[in-house]
């Protein structure tokens, strides 16, 4: 059974300190765990948890949504891994100590757009939005702020 009949907040608590340390043990071995993926993992998490207050909002959480979006969450996250590992491989390969950091590249623009998607569903929410963050994504092309 994988929900035990007595799962109170201390348990929750403690499945969730475990998980982050697994995968933030995954994460160190592949990664080096550069603090911009602790970033990112932040932005991410915090635009799924805007995402789902913006659609409880306007009455339209669906799970096939929800799930389409941790999909993408995930694809996000591995993508990084993806790029971090094959860097260190490369590196390994070449006998070198670090080329330039192309994880944390490819980090800095997904934070970015994770940024403009939780200021899109903080407007959907009717947070007022401060005109000069709305210009300035107005301007990087982020239609519909």
């Amino acid at each position: 059974m994988l929900v035990r009949r007595d799962f109170t907040a201390d348990s929750a608590a403690d499945w969730v300190r475990w998980a982050v340390s697994v995968v933030g043990g995954v994460v160190g071995a592949l990664t080096g765990v550069y603090p911009i993926f602790t970033g990112l993992l932040v932005v991410v998490f915090v635009d799924l948890l805007t995402g789902l207050g913006a659609a409880a909002i306007e009455r339209s959480v669906k799970s096939r949504a929800y799930s389409d979006g941790l999909i993408r969450k995930t694809a996000i996250l591995g993508a990084y891994l993806a790029l971090c590992a094959g860097q260190r491989a490369a590196e390994h390969a070449m006998g070198v100590q670090q080329l330039p950091n192309l994880g944390q590249i490819l980090a800095g623009a997904l934070i970015i757009g994770e940024l403009i998607s939780i200021v899109e569903n903080l407007r959907r929410m009717g947070v007022q939005v401060p005109e000069a963050v709305t210009k300035i994504l107005r301007d990087r092309g982020a239609g519909g702020v």
